[in-house]
């Protein structure tokens, strides 16, 4: 029996007369069937494990506005705190997965009254925006609409693809502009105007405006599409262009 599993020491006792654990056992397996699987929930459990504690703490009191208020703030130079801040949200935001949950109207309406400057302030309206849709499960036809059917790995990746989007908004409260940052805030660590135009700006995904290699692949691609105008490349051999 040393080299035997639980299932299968299970499976032997139940074929044998032993009168006092045959109950225990087949209420064991009938709990297996009745329990709901846990979902493991993309949340900071290392560097951020402090701070994602710290927040919610504060943010399980709704009470206590100015508090609530401070931490928001404070995060204006503190990454680890704005993503915990984020991930808070995504958490209450996973509720939206089991069968009859509605949206806090509490919740929502101190994040459209009493919080909103601030959030907006700190987190730029993309943010924002996020942690409202948050709050209120999406609009039905978006992709992030949880429903209670949805299976396990369904909802994994939208909170996969939630969890890398917080990451990079998170990057507003560093001191400079990263890579990863780059991608939704300019330069100045503002959201842009423009989404299309401040991709093509930076060229390749991750690059920010003004790095040389940026620099040189916006010159390739002007002096190509130029001979391709004048005539000077025909388009059966513009697949330079295309890679470019």
């Amino acid at each position: 029996m040393s080299n035997s599993t639980l299932n299968e020491i299970c499976e032997r006792f139940l074929q044998h007369q032993v009168l006092w654990i045959k109950p225990l056992l087949n209420r064991i397996r009938q709990g297996k069937n009745e329990i709901r699987e846990e979902i493991i929930m993309p949340t900071p459990l290392f560097d951020g494990r402090d701070g994602f504690l710290r927040v919610n703490a504060i943010f399980n009191e709704l009470d206590d506005i100015n508090q609530i208020r401070a931490l928001i703030n404070e995060c204006a130079q503190n990454q680890s705190l704005m993503y915990s801040i984020y991930m808070w949200f995504l958490q209450r935001y996973c509720q939206f997965h089991s069968p009859k949950v509605q949206a806090d109207e509490n919740l929502l309406k101190l994040v459209r009254t009493d919080w909103k400057q601030s959030l907006l302030t700190i987190c730029e309206p993309i943010g924002y925006e996020l942690i409202v849709s948050l709050c209120t499960n999406f609009t039905p036809t978006s992709y992030f609409h949880l429903l209670p059917t949805m299976s396990k790995n369904e909802l994994h990746c939208r909170l996969l693809a939630l969890n890398i989007t917080i990451l990079c908004l998170s990057t507003r409260s560093l001191p400079q502009s990263t890579y990863l940052g780059s991608l939704l805030f300019n330069n100045q660590r503002q959201m842009p105007v423009s989404y299309i135009d401040h991709i093509q700006s930076i060229c390749l995904l991750g690059f920010v405006f003004g790095d040389p290699v940026a620099t040189q692949m916006l010159d390739v691609r002007a002096r190509i599409q130029e001979r391709l105008d004048t005539g000077r490349i025909v388009r059966q051999n513009s697949f330079i262009y295309q890679c470019s």
